[in-house]
């Protein structure tokens, strides 16, 4: 090639370019030495053994936060459940408050042992006799278990202003040995005779 003449591209060897870019970092090439360690049978297991760890640890975790939402909503459920329970409570014995309303209960009338429905509606007879006062009820029943002595009658009556008639005339039963109190539910008979002993 003569002196002057230009230089083409396939008459000189082109500048490659510097591979400096493309050297590993520092960084790199210490993750490399770690994953290169890992061909070691105790790097391996120590590896293995940290995933198992932490793997352990989120599930712990999981269960954790999943129990304590469980246990949030069990809660909740019970309380729930503890307030309608209250609720129906109150809601039957205003019910049975209603139902004992007309009742009345009588004590102290001799029962024989072969009783028929017809002695007690005859009793019932007999005590409006000597109250002066004609006794309508829907039905009649001795309470308690048969044998045990003379057993109190229940009368259900057809209106609860005979039942006022009845318990205002009640006094003209003294000294025959029987009394006639109102029906009322446990809780109240409860109130009731500890309010009597503290009078």
């Amino acid at each position: 090639m003569g002196a002057g003449q230009p230089e083409t591209p396939n008459s000189s060897k082109r500048k490659r370019p510097s591979n400096s870019s493309n050297s590993p970092s520092p960084s790199q090439v210490q993750n490399l030495k770690s994953r290169l360690k890992m061909s070691d049978t105790t790097g391996l297991k120590e590896y293995i053994a940290d995933i198992i760890r932490e793997s352990e640890k989120t599930t712990r975790k999981l269960i954790i936060d999943k129990s304590a939402e469980m246990k949030s909503h069990i809660e909740a459920t019970i309380h729930g459940l503890q307030t309608e329970v209250v609720e129906v409570k109150k809601k039957l014995h205003q019910l049975e408050i209603k139902e004992r309303k007309k009742n009345l209960i009588i004590h102290g009338i001799d029962e024989p042992s072969n009783e028929s429905a017809k002695d007690l509606h005859q009793h019932i007879k007999d005590i409006g006799e000597k109250l002066e006062l004609e006794i309508d009820y829907d039905h009649t029943f001795r309470l308690g278990k048969q044998g045990s002595g003379k057993r109190p009658i229940m009368i259900k009556l057809l209106r609860t202003q005979d039942k006022f008639k009845i318990m205002a005339a009640r006094n003209k039963l003294k000294d025959t040995g029987i009394y006639i109190n109102e029906d009322m539910d446990p809780d109240t008979r409860k109130n009731n005779a500890l309010l009597n002993r503290k009078q």
